[in-house]
């Protein structure tokens, strides 16, 4: 994770980012990492890892 200061702003530079309430990504790109994201937060960690394996997603 890098992390950047610009004009008194901190930027996250990672594909997805989730703090308390808020979830968002970097853009259409992320779409895939920000589901599989979505699906760890609703449902847990084994529910994404069956969904990634099904999905032949790293």
């Amino acid at each position: 994770m890098m992390i950047i200061f610009f004009q008194d702003r901190l930027i996250k530079e990672d594909s997805v980012v989730h703090d308390d309430k808020v979830i968002t990504s970097r853009g259409p790109g992320t779409a895939m990492d920000f589901s599989l994201s979505l699906i760890e937060i609703l449902a847990g960690k084994e529910k994404r890892d069956e969904v990634t394996a099904g999905l032949l997603w790293k």
